[in-house]
């Protein structure tokens, strides 16, 4: 089964697709990891690289052109879980990979806001933790390294608000797009990360 995640971010895609992913023993495709794993040896790592550094959005045709290969990749062909791509209607025009299901992850904004202005990224191992849902056992200590714990960047309440503006103006109506296909399921991405797989478990038909 080939499947989609998408949402707003914090909606917990990453974290929902890897249930799936083990659930369904598909692999997890996630654009912003294929842009990170590009070779130094690739025409197009130092561009992509440049942009990511300076918090730039990727070349989309370039993003599409990578995502493509990946997916063609024979591992593939029994399905897969894929989140980072359909985010706008440019995305859409560049490259449609094929789609059984689509999972709309569905939370309110004020949710958004709250899950990411508590997360904390390790500088060391890169664990992310939630202050309020999945807190360290040691304040600002990752428990795996030992490591501290910061806040992103792009998590801040200013550029949390300005990623949400994107996705209201730019996503929403992909998701208009996936809804007249057939292929989209919205999900209550309410509550803890099993409530929410249980939901998604609930309408695949499995």
């Amino acid at each position: 089964m080939k499947i989609l995640l998408i949402g707003p971010a914090g909606s917990g895609k990453g974290t929902i697709g890897e249930m799936v992913s083990d659930y369904l023993n598909i692999s997890q495709v996630s654009l912003g990891h294929i842009l990170r794993e590009v070779p130094e040896s690739h025409q197009w790592y130092r561009k992509i690289n440049e942009q990511m550094d300076e918090g730039m959005l990727v070349d989309q045709d370039k993003a599409a052109a990578l995502l493509k290969e990946e997916l063609e990749k024979e591992k593939y062909t029994g399905g897969f879980v894929l989140d980072g791509w359909f985010r706008s209607m440019e995305n859409v025009r560049l490259y449609v990979p094929e789609i059984d299901k689509a999972f709309y992850l569905s939370i309110p904004r004020d949710e958004s806001v709250k899950r990411l202005t508590s997360r904390r990224t390790c500088e060391k191992c890169g664990d992310i933790y939630n202050i309020y849902f999945s807190p360290p056992r040691e304040a600002e200590i990752c428990d795996e390294c030992g490591g501290k714990l910061r806040q992103r960047d792009d998590d801040t309440l200013e550029a949390i608000n300005e990623r949400l503006d994107i996705f209201e103006e730019e996503t929403v109506p992909v998701i208009e797009y996936l809804k007249e296909k057939g292929i989209l399921i919205e999900i209550n991405g309410l509550g803890s990360p099993q409530e929410v797989f249980e939901r998604v478990k609930s309408v695949l038909g499995i």
